[in-house]
């Protein structure tokens, strides 16, 4: 399901918005922590190292009892219809309110590699990927979208060699235009996702099988992605996989566990870099 490579394609999109300008960017004070349900908020220094901005870390967590009392009720998945097997699959993600996934991406940029790791929790995501050896890190919040990324990334993408070295390794907020604030792999979006698909539709037939040896049910897509859900009672994803270009394969874990995600508040504001955006 197409969950796998909204997030990451707002890179393309703000370096394209500063490959646009040789203008100096300026430093602006982006919204301190995120107006996010249950979670809390507290002021902390920049966990990669980024000295000219301070940041908001956002923990948020649903104890076990209480996902596994709103996840329950399903009875036997095989014998339900797909989409009502994604409907409680989007109960149990909601009432995990967080949780952690890792795997590969389709981010439609040359020179990534390696794994990409995502942390959320119910409106704020964090996913991880690698750049030609270097990290490139970005937060979607209700606040906006920031990046992170190696100064090899910001010149691939032909932005001017000064404005590159001056973002290179720091915080910079998305654009509007760039699709900041995206909320696609939250565990609020990731819910929507399932109830309502964007890319295809769900088909009715379940089917069982085993994921790192424990049972599974299988739900799957006209376009061929498919997604492996527990069947332990908790209904929650534990494997999806995306077919066709926006490829991607994701394993889900820690569920309803406290995740920390670092808001950066003195991000450089791409947006004030081109007029309009």
């Amino acid at each position: 399901m197409t969950l796998t490579t909204r997030t990451v394609a707002i890179v393309g999109a703000a370096v394209l918005v500063a490959g646009c300008s040789s203008a100096k960017p300026a430093a602006s004070s982006a919204p301190a922590g995120s107006a996010s349900v249950s979670t809390s908020a507290t002021t902390s220094s920049p966990s990669s190292g980024d000295a000219s901005s301070s940041s908001a870390s956002v923990s948020a967590s649903a104890s076990p009892s209480e996902s596994a009392s709103a996840a329950t009720g399903g009875g036997d998945l095989a014998s339900m219809k797909g989409q009502e097997v994604m409907n409680l699959v989007a109960k149990a993600v909601r009432a995990a309110g967080s949780g952690r996934a890792k795997g590969t991406m389709s981010t439609g940029l040359s020179g990534a590699s390696g794994p990409v790791t995502l942390v959320f929790n119910g409106t704020t995501s964090q996913i991880t990927l690698t750049y030609k050896g270097s990290t490139v890190d970005l937060i979607s919040a209700p606040s906006g979208t920031y990046i992170k990324a190696p100064l090899a990334l910001w010149t691939a993408q032909s932005v001017p060699a000064k404005l590159a070295k001056t973002i290179a390794g720091h915080w910079v907020m998305a654009p509007a235009s760039a699709g900041a604030g995206d909320s696609t792999m939250t565990a609020d979006g990731l819910a929507k996702e399932f109830e309502n698909p964007t890319d295809g539709t769900v088909l009715d037939a379940v089917t069982t099988s085993t994921y790192a040896g424990k049972r599974v049910v299988v739900v799957k897509k006209s376009t061929g992605s498919f997604v492996d859900i527990a069947t332990d009672g908790s209904n929650l994803p534990v494997y999806i996989e995306n077919a066709g270009t926006d490829g991607g394969k994701l394993t889900f874990s820690d569920f309803g566990k406290t995740v920390t995600i670092t808001i950066p508040t003195n991000a450089i504001d791409l947006s004030t870099l081109v007029p309009g955006n």
